[in-house]
């Protein structure tokens, strides 16, 4: 007989925005599936799902970003047996995976190991639509849940960063939109990983969400009366990405320690 999910507090939910997307309170982000800090076999990504799904999850994220499409493939030929109607996903949009010039000497750093795809910046209508199609093929899944806009922060476009906020605003969004009006997303939101982006998205984009990374941890809490509190007088919605810090608040300082996607220092 098969075994039934432990629930308890996965069970709980929470409605995003003014949307009808309700989801769990505890989901799966699947960033070590594409290989972050060490590689991870087959049978060790399969068994990480296996644990999760036994334990009552429900809700997973991914990203094109994570392995250079890698997360999506592992996560995708989890959930593609699974019952569509008992599980939710999402996934990010403005990165698309293309085959690099030279796929010999190509560098996938900074994932240990992952697939060998050269990423290009994308936020306009077209780069958001190429990105969600992409998507959808690695996960073989005919839906997502909500799409995410992705890492549309200063420190990882320089000179760019305008030309592409401004491809944002006036076009990528708009399929975003689309996409909701039509049924094929319930929801949209944006990525933020610093507390400047967080106090300044919301009044940059109508969200639904907005998936905080790194701005609030279990130990650093700061932005709830900043940005967090922006957001919640616009009726947009929070979820908390990394609690744990990306890991060093789970697993102490012992062994290869991250803070904040990054090497703890000794601090």
């Amino acid at each position: 007989m098969a075994q039934e999910p432990a629930l308890d507090g996965f069970g709980k939910r929470r409605r995003i925005g003014a949307t009808s997307l309700e989801v769990p309170v505890f989901g799966f982000g699947s960033a070590h599936l594409g290989e972050l800090y060490a590689k991870v076999d087959e049978d060790t990504s399969r068994a990480t799902l296996d644990a999760a799904w036994a334990s009552g999850v429900r809700l997973y994220d991914t990203a094109p970003w994570y392995g250079r499409g890698l997360s999506e493939h592992r996560l995708g030929g989890f959930l593609r047996i699974k019952p569509r109607d008992e599980f939710q996903v999402t996934t990010k949009v403005g990165r698309q995976l293309v085959r690099p010039k030279d796929p010999k000497h190509f560098d996938r750093a900074p994932w240990t190991g992952g697939l060998n795809f050269e990423v290009k910046w994308d936020y306009s209508y077209e780069g958001v639509m190429r990105s969600y199609e992409q998507a959808l093929q690695r996960l073989a899944l005919d839906t997502v849940d909500a799409l995410i806009i992705h890492d549309l922060d200063a420190i990882y476009h320089g000179d760019e960063f305008g030309a592409r906020q401004k491809d944002l605003r006036e076009s990528g969004v708009k399929a975003l939109q689309e996409l909701k009006r039509a049924g094929d997303i319930k929801a949209y939101g944006m990525g933020i990983n610093t507390d400047e982006a967080l106090e300044d998205v919301a009044s940059q984009v109508d969200l639904d969400f907005c998936l905080v990374a790194m701005p609030y941890t279990l130990l650093d809490q700061k932005s709830l009366t900043r940005g967090m509190a922006q957001l919640q007088k616009r009726g947009v919605s929070v979820i908390i990405g990394a609690p744990l810090a990306s890991g060093i608040l789970a697993t102490g300082s012992s062994g290869p320690a991250h803070y904040g996607y990054a090497k703890a220092s000794p601090e």
